[in-house]
């Protein structure tokens, strides 16, 4: 048997043809920045997600950069974000000059533990990003609960969450939700791209000033802005991929019971976050104690699996001058020592999910 890759994406390839003609036409337009394809995917995208409007961006950092520019933060402002996630969601904060505050995570859902939050909320606190990571989500509802009457926006990291509005009513509540559009996720370009919905108009029409050196018209300008607009290309790409979507995810949750029905009876491995059925498995994440023997087993026998990730936000380097850097968050450190993500994707076939189950088996038997 072959390598098994992490990701595959033959199962794309039947859209290449249409790809081809749609830019074929923007080529012959030339119209290569916000082209008429990016405003037809943002139309598609706010309907797919429940939304009223969605603001096409160069990619999910900058979605999340602009979302929190649109809330009119001030200096060192405080930004709650969890300890576990990938590092662009804390570095978004810090580029949009506030302070990034960290909250531990939940150990079973392996998400920000909105418990927890209250305990850190100050007089400071402006914006709560919750991330609803691996593709499950965080109870934005409950999350409303908690901060009651308080003047905290919720801006949602989904970017691995495309579509989990279809599962969950308690996702996409907050003021924005932000998405990388990276071609990776779930819904990805060929390309770097990231989108934002709202359902208020005065964010709508401020990102869109934003995003676009401050002005929707040429050469007028009206607010300070930036240079972070999505390309026509990548939006044409992802009107053809927003079609199959749906039954992409269908697939992933398809991969992943099968996944959790196999894996069940293993009692050195714990898969309790992929048993939450509000779950579109961007990402199917197994823990156990001997990751590391574990992931050197599995690829010795031609399996792929990445780590997702290897270290908590307060660990990274880049971090060493904030106030956070030498504190101990249990659960996000514990999870990055012990979280490896297993190959799924859809047009997966069977017979390579049963090659990663029983060399899994095989492994804890030994």
């Amino acid at each position: 048997m072959k390598n098994i890759k992490f990701v595959d994406f033959n199962y794309q390839k039947k859209l290449n043809l249409n790809h081809f003609k749609n830019i074929k036409k923007i080529f012959n337009k030339t119209n290569f920045i916000l082209g008429e394809e990016v405003g037809k995917f943002e139309n598609l995208f706010a309907k797919f997600s429940g939304s009223k409007f969605a603001v096409g961006t160069s990619s999910g950092t900058d979605a999340l950069f602009l979302a929190l520019k649109c809330l009119n933060l001030k200096k060192n402002d405080e930004v709650i974000v969890p300890a576990h996630t990938f590092i662009a969601t804390a570095l978004s904060v810090y580029h949009a000059n506030c302070k990034i505050v960290l909250c531990d995570i939940d150990p079973h859902t392996l998400l920000i533990d909105i418990k927890k939050i209250s305990k850190i909320i100050t007089k400071k606190t402006k914006v709560i990003v919750p991330v609803h990571l691996y593709g499950m989500g965080v109870d934005i509802v409950e999350l409303r609960k908690i901060i009651g009457k308080r003047k905290i926006s919720i801006v949602e990291d989904a970017s691995q969450a495309h579509g989990l509005n279809y599962f969950s009513n308690k996702v996409f509540k907050g003021e924005m939700s932000i998405f990388s559009l990276y071609p990776g996720k779930n819904l990805g370009a060929n390309g770097d791209a990231g989108i934002i919905i709202t359902n208020k108009s005065e964010y709508h029409k401020k990102l869109k000033m934003l995003r676009n050196w401050g002005g929707i018209k040429k050469y007028q300008h009206n607010i300070l802005g930036y240079n972070m607009r999505m390309d026509t290309i990548q939006a044409a790409i992802l009107n053809e991929k927003l079609k199959k979507l749906n039954e992409w995810t269908f697939e992933r949750r398809k991969i992943a019971r099968y996944y959790n029905k196999s894996l069940a009876n293993i009692s050195e491995l714990e898969i309790s976050h992929n048993y939450k059925n509000d779950h579109v498995y961007h990402l199917y994440v197994i823990l156990s104690n001997k990751r590391d023997k574990l992931q050197k087993y599995l690829k010795s026998k031609k399996i792929d699996t990445i780590i997702h990730y290897p270290k908590p936000i307060h660990r990274h380097l880049a971090f060493k001058e904030q106030n956070f850097y030498k504190n101990k968050f249990n659960f996000a450190e514990k999870v990055t020592k012990e979280c490896l993500s297993i190959p799924i994707y859809p047009g997966m076939k069977k017979n390579l999910q049963k090659k990663i189950i029983f060399e899994i088996s095989n492994f804890f038997k030994r």
